[in-house]
């Protein structure tokens, strides 16, 4: 039997495992965390570790094939992991953005979609809160009584520039005058300035002035029919209210008021179109073809006349309808 001879040159302490035995300083080293490394053939290496806390023992099993292109690693309750496909968005909520936008969504990919797009608002309307409490904003009309003011609004009072509604010293309306004309529904029409048998001129709470007829011959049009030229045959074309001057020397009379006149032809009221300087409207020398007189006829030749445009009676200060009979108040 031969015998083998172990030299200890110094004493030291040892720990075997499965016959293999080491000194317990290098056994503290291996036995400590250490990251694993990969080296790339290139040059550098990516390394995984475990965290620096404490943690439970526990095993992750990589796939046994390679991923296809877009997959990432899942894992189940054991640690086996697997590769799935990235997931689609199956639902998705826009919110409530009405009235202001509507949205659409569109889902079932990995890249939803959300569009806004700003919905049509109806005519004359404004996006606020016409309440007098705090309140989701809704598209509304604006009226007298969303006018932030203190006071009350009537057909006999005006908006102050320091917020307030306020009776001028005349009794209300527009212009000098001091008595109203007001029709059957309340509705005050404007400040009266003459007044003679059948007919009264007033100016409107808008500024314009105007003839009314206190009781229509015919119908219920409330406006005397006034003398207007046209330049195109049967009261056709374009429309100039007479100025007076005649073939002679026509044209160059100057307005300096806001003044509506009335086509029988048209059944429309017009005011002076200009040209305006400073506010005025000067007369103009045109070719005439008819003239209403009140009827239409031939009236051709050179004449003298301010253009006039269409007006509504509401941007003239006026309510759509003119309810009959009319009050004079004084």
């Amino acid at each position: 039997m031969k015998k083998f001879y172990i030299s200890i040159l110094a004493v030291a302490a040892f720990s075997c495992f499965n016959f293999f035995c080491m000194s317990n300083a290098v056994a503290q080293a291996v036995t400590k965390a250490r990251p694993l490394q990969v080296f790339s053939s290139g040059g550098g290496n990516m390394t995984l570790q475990a965290p620096a806390a404490s943690i439970a023992n526990y095993t992750l099993t990589l796939p046994a094939t390679a991923p296809g292109t877009g997959q990432s690693l899942q894992s189940d309750n054991t640690g086996i992991l697997s590769w799935v496909n990235a997931g689609t968005v199956t639902s998705f909520s826009s919110g409530n953005l009405s009235p202001l936008f509507t949205t659409s969504v569109s889902t079932g990919t990995t890249t939803p979609s959300l569009t806004y797009t700003i919905s049509n608002a109806a005519a004359h309307t404004f996006l606020g809160n016409p309440t007098g409490a705090s309140a989701a904003p809704t598209y509304s009309q604006v009226g007298v009584d969303d006018i932030n003011a203190t006071g009350t609004p009537s057909a006999t009072t005006y908006l102050r520039g320091d917020g307030s509604w306020a009776t001028p010293s005349g009794g209300g309306g527009g212009g000098t005058g001091t008595s109203l004309l007001i029709d059957h529904n309340g509705v005050t029409l404007g400040k009266i300035l003459t007044m003679a048998r059948n007919t009264v001129t007033i100016i409107t709470p808008n500024g314009y002035i105007t003839p009314i007829l206190l009781n229509p011959t015919s119908g219920t049009d409330p406006f005397p029919i006034s003398q207007i030229y046209w330049d195109g045959t049967g009261c056709t074309g374009t429309p100039y209210l007479n100025d007076g001057t005649g073939a002679s020397s026509p044209g160059g009379l100057v307005s300096y008021q806001k003044t509506l006149c009335h086509s029988g032809q048209t059944g429309l009221i017009y005011e002076l179109q200009g040209p305006y300087t400073n506010g005025t409207a000067t007369s103009v020398s045109f070719t005439a073809v008819d003239l209403e007189n009140p009827t239409c006829g031939a009236n051709a030749g050179t004449r003298g006349g301010w253009k006039i445009q269409s007006i509504t009676l509401v941007n003239a200060g006026l309510p759509s309808t003119i309810a009959y009979p009319l009050t004079v108040q004084y």
